[in-house]
């Protein structure tokens, strides 16, 4: 409750009157629960076995705020492109990780801080380090596979001078393609390929230097009600602060089987 304490000092409480019934806070009250979506996302939401509790860096920020509001977390599965209109719907309170793009920040509300940080990366059959200039990988001869309509296609189309891109339907036939040979890496935003890693069974990420760097948010509904999204940024920024975003995420890539350090950072700061 220190973070509600810090708003109610800093006027932003916008009062009984001002909060309708249908606001996410006065849902929360009536409820007593907080309703996260969740889906195979690692690192945010993922699960060892089909049968298994849901863990990851989603569930560890969003029990802890459950905790603080003396609420009960529910998760509600949702498929990952359905997570922006179950927001809308109201069928969720919370989704966290999601990449911010101006698109999305007019369709949608984002907390005023960011959980953590992505940017565009390698993954390779083989682990030599988790930072890598992206003229090591720009090379006659060589091929670079990206998911078809993603940002990291377009990046690569419209910046490789030498190598040539691949695009691919699904991550599937992206990890089939560099087991055969046919590429010598994935690109994607480094979170993004995490689940790749594991599924591979190996290799390593590398961040492409210079960085494309991207911020991954929580996503709220969108309401006229600004204290559900301004608590959970306080909250988020102090999180934050104390390292507990680092510690969650790491503990993350210890349940995913991967060691935490080969894998790169989700704090800008450290890269």
């Amino acid at each position: 409750m220190r973070v509600l304490m810090a708003l109610l000092l800093l006027g932003l409480w916008i009062g009984p009157a001002a909060a309708q019934d249908t606001s996410t806070w006065a849902r929360l009250q009536d409820r007593d629960s907080l309703r996260l979506a969740v889906a195979e996302r690692p690192p945010w939401s993922f699960r060892q076995t089909a049968e298994g509790p849901w863990r990851g860096l989603a569930i560890s920020i969003a029990e802890t705020m459950a905790g603080e509001l003396g609420l009960t977390l529910e998760l509600v599965e949702i498929a990952p492109e359905a997570v922006f209109t179950a927001l809308e719907q109201r069928e969720a309170d919370l989704a966290l990780g999601l990449r911010f793009t101006p698109s999305r920040a007019q369709e949608t509300a984002f907390a005023p801080h960011p959980v953590s940080f992505t940017g565009l990366a390698a993954l390779r059959l083989e682990q030599k380090s988790t930072l890598l200039d992206w003229h090591e990988l720009d090379r006659p001869t060589r091929r670079l596979g990206a998911l078809a309509r993603s940002t990291a296609e377009r990046h690569l189309k419209g910046h490789l001078q030498f190598a040539e891109t691949a695009d691919y339907e699904s991550q599937e036939a992206l990890i089939a393609a560099l087991k055969a040979g046919d590429i010598v890496a994935i690109v994607d935003f480094h979170t993004n390929l995490l689940s790749a890693q594991q599924a591979l069974g190996g290799g390593g990420i590398a961040l492409l230097r210079p960085i494309r760097q991207a911020t991954l948010g929580a996503v709220l509904p969108r309401e006229e009600d600004n204290l559900w999204r301004l608590w959970v940024g306080a909250s988020l920024a102090d999180y934050y602060k104390q390292g507990r975003i680092r510690d969650w995420y790491e503990t993350a890539l210890s349940d995913l089987g991967l060691d935490p350090a080969k894998v790169p950072t989700i704090l800008a700061e450290d890269w």
